[in-house]
């Protein structure tokens, strides 16, 4: 593999501080590392380990092959004080480079809050649209979303914008949940995360808030994490969400659900063809809906596996059946 050299970016000594080389060099060995590794590395140096005579390899307490004791080897004073002064003078050169180093990042830190808050002015002030896209009407209770790449944000609506992004959330397809990122309804791209997570804390402030929401933010705006977390909730939203809307979105399952309740009673077939007629002919009947409402019960009793549910199911469903032979004719 051919050598690629460092050309990123590297950290260097302002001019008008001025150090010895051996401080110069040490700076230079952390240069090319992120702040926090710099961080840690002078951490290290400076509360590293110091050096100790009794771990070199002569300094045996016991004679292995007698097994009498050896006295230990001690060192000259003037060997131990200038090692000891060897190594202050390189805390000391470490704790200067650590002094450079924490100047350089608060500066830093302090020109990045100055260049966001620059950004976020131009965008806040560069508005791409002034009338909600769904109301079409100037917001009351405004939510704005910046967008920093493009140096510009939008303004929604609160209400109409977070029935956009739950909407999105709780999608459905059968009965099985299919979750889609939330979208941006003028330009229809994905909200970030970030932008997702401004949008909940203005949505929140203004009192318009619901668990979705909540769930969400717990989740840091992650789409993926949030469903796996809840998972069970929105697989039940699903199965409600699926028995909305006309009736021949659902009867294959109500009829089915009708038939297994019917042969368990020992229903006439004369009486099940009537109510398959009913339910496409008149879907609004109080009866009707009644099975629609026992049927979607029963798939969520069953994906919450709550069996006193299932039981209460049962004796409704019986009930039903029973009033089936002088409401069907």
């Amino acid at each position: 593999m051919p050598f690629e050299p460092y050309t990123g970016y590297r950290w260097q000594i302002p001019q008008g501080i001025k150090v010895k080389r051996s401080i110069q060099l040490k700076f230079k060995s952390l240069e090319t590392f992120f702040p926090c590794i710099v961080i840690h590395k002078l951490k290290h140096f400076i509360n590293g380990t110091s050096y100790k005579f009794n771990n070199l390899p002569f300094a045996i307490q016991t004679n292995l092959i007698t097994g009498e004791p050896i006295k230990q080897w001690t060192p000259p004073s003037s060997l131990v004080e200038s090692i000891q002064q060897s190594q202050l003078r390189e805390i000391n050169e470490w704790k200067i480079v650590k002094s450079i180093y924490m100047r350089l990042f608060k500066i830093r830190k302090f020109i990045k809050g100055l260049i966001h808050r620059w950004r976020i002015g131009k965008c806040i002030k560069n508005v791409k649209n002034t009338e909600d896209p769904v109301t079409l009407e100037i917001p009351k209770d405004p939510i704005q979303i910046l967008d920093f790449p493009k140096r510009l944000s939008y303004i929604f609506e609160a209400s109409p914008l977070i029935k956009t992004i739950e909407a999105r959330i709780i999608l459905s397809e059968y009965m099985f949940p299919n979750p889609l990122p939330p979208i941006n309804p003028f330009t229809n791209e994905a909200f970030t995360r970030g932008q997702l997570i401004s949008i909940i804390i203005q949505s929140k402030k203004k009192g318009k808030f619901s668990w979705i929401l909540d769930r969400l933010y717990n989740s840091e705006c992650d789409l993926q994490l949030f469903t796996q977390r809840f998972r069970q909730p929105l697989k039940i939203m699903a199965i409600e969400n699926h028995f909305k809307g006309p009736v021949t979105k659902f009867i294959d399952e109500v009829v089915d659900f009708f038939k297994i309740e019917a042969d368990r009673d020992e229903l006439p077939e004369t009486k099940m063809g009537i109510f398959i007629r009913r339910m496409l002919d008149r879907p609004s009947c109080e009866y009707v809906r009644e099975w629609i409402h026992l049927t979607r019960d029963f798939y969520i009793a069953r994906e919450l596996q709550d069996l006193h549910m299932l039981t209460n199911i049962g004796i409704r469903s019986s009930n039903a059946i029973t009033r089936a032979y002088y409401l069907l004719s």
